[in-house]
């Protein structure tokens, strides 16, 4: 019976359980009304844009790589390449060969919204460092935003929405013809 009535608080549409799989990061804070994707420029930066139809470069996708826990490696399926940390303020998150673990958890503020909210923090245990999408549309490092010294859902907060118009096969490919 208590199971049933955990069922009946979450909002539809809300997904606050991730597994390794193929995404769009997604931010709706930043431009409110708008889905603006996390997505890798050519130069390996993490950027925010605003996509009307899907990408044919896979710029805005990304696979997560559950590694235990809420830890996970985050890959750009346009480049194959690893999202890396970064230890300054406002310095953008770009691509690399190592693959980093970041740890991704469920921003229990989105609970009851109908949509479910992440943060992606470099290292929870030591700090609250984690990506933002800033006024100029950069993924970079940053607090979380605090409304009266509890969390709140904003620029800091990204939803993670399974991408179902790609085959594994499709993945596979270009993952391959990335990383050649």
């Amino acid at each position: 019976m208590r199971r049933l009535s955990l069922l009946l608080q979450k909002a539809e549409g809300e997904n606050q359980t991730l597994k390794t799989g193929v995404y769009y990061i997604v931010n709706d804070k930043r431009e409110p009304g708008k889905d603006l994707h996390v997505y890798t420029a050519a130069d390996g930066q993490l950027l925010g844009q605003f996509y009307s139809k899907p990408t044919t470069n896979f710029a805005d996708v990304f696979i997560l790589h559950a590694k235990g826990g809420d830890n996970y490696t985050i890959q750009s399926l346009r480049n194959g390449k690893y999202v890396q940390t970064v230890s300054g303020n406002n310095v953008t998150y770009k691509t690399g060969h190592e693959a980093y673990k970041f740890q991704v958890t469920y921003q229990e503020e989105s609970k009851g919204k109908g949509k479910s909210y992440f943060n992606i923090y470099n290292d929870r245990v030591k700090d609250d460092w984690c990506w933002h999408l800033d006024a100029g549309k950069h993924i970079v490092r940053w607090h979380p935003l605090q409304d009266n010294g509890h969390m709140a859902v904003g620029p800091s907060e990204f939803r993670l929405l399974p991408v179902t118009s790609v085959s594994d096969e499709q993945v596979h490919a270009q993952l391959a013809k990335a990383l050649p």
